[in-house]
Order: C-alpha cells, then sequence, then structure tokens
C-alpha cells in the first residue's frame, strides 16, 4: 500500500483493511522496528485522525 494521507472513505476504507491484513498475516508478534510495524504505526495515526475528523462520537 502507498503510504499517503487519508482523504476519502476509500482511502481509509482501504488502510483498515491493510492493518487488518499485517495483524492477521503472521502469529508472531510484529516488531515495531520492522517494515510491517512501522506501516502499522503510520497507518492507525491516519486512521485515528481520519476517524476524528469525519467520524466524531
Amino acid at each position: 500500500m502507498k503510504l499517503k494521507s487519508l482523504e476519502t472513505e476509500e482511502d481509509y476504507n482501504n488502510a483498515c483493511k491493510r492493518v487488518y491484513f499485517l495483524m492477521h498475516s503472521t502469529e508472531e508478534a510484529i516488531e515495531p522496528d520492522s517494515p510491517e510495524g512501522e506501516e502499522l504505526e503510520y497507518l492507525s495515526a491516519l486512521i485515528e485522525k481520519y476517524e476524528r475528523e469525519n467520524h466524531p462520537l
């Protein structure tokens, strides 16, 4: 997945799917300093920001 800001609902849904895929792609813990760990951290921040701005509680 190309890392960029989430500007549309489609971007948001794709990011959520990618996080789900990464988290279920291995039974072992993902190391924070690995490429997958960094991608998870980045996507999580983007998802949180998008939800705050577009899906407030």
